[in-house]
Order: structure tokens, then sequence, then C-alpha cells
């Protein structure tokens, strides 16, 4: 196995909303995923073996700062004024 290549796989998965699709539907880590002649072992969330663990935890922090700072925006008009 390739780790670069099951990371871009992942990375994939996840930008085209099939890691949430296959959530939704149950998939858990571990489950094996078969689509077509292909399959894999589901494995949600990993991470390259390569990175170091403060890295990730930054980018962890880092995201969910900017999903908490989303939840607070609001929409204006062109004039300024709140909707």
């Amino acid at each position: 196995e390739y780790p670069e290549a099951i990371e871009r796989f992942g990375r994939q998965l996840e930008a085209l909303g099939i890691a949430a699709e296959l959530e939704r539907r149950g998939a858990i880590d571990g489950d094996l995923i078969m689509i077509d002649e292909y399959d894999f072992d589901f494995a949600p969330g990993m991470t390259n073996m390569y990175i170091p663990p403060e890295l990730l935890e930054k980018d962890f922090l880092y995201e969910q700062q900017r999903s908490s700072d989303t939840a607070r925006g609001m929409l204006v008009d062109n004039d300024g004024e709140e909707e």
C-alpha cells in the first residue's frame, strides 16, 4: 500500500461528500465498502501518518474556530443593513 495514495483517496472522498454520505447511511470506521469491482476499508478522518500530532491538533482547533465563526455570521444587504 502507498500511504500518500490512500491519504489522497480519503481527501477525495471528503471533498466529494462521499464520506459524509457513507456515514449518513451508517458506515463506521473499519467497514468494508464495495463499489463495483473496488473495495476499501472505511476510515473517516484518517490522517497522514507523516503529519506531526501537534500540527493535527492545530488544524483541529482552527477548524473548530472557523466553524464557530461561520455560525455567528449574518446576512447584510448592499446598504449594510442587517436582514
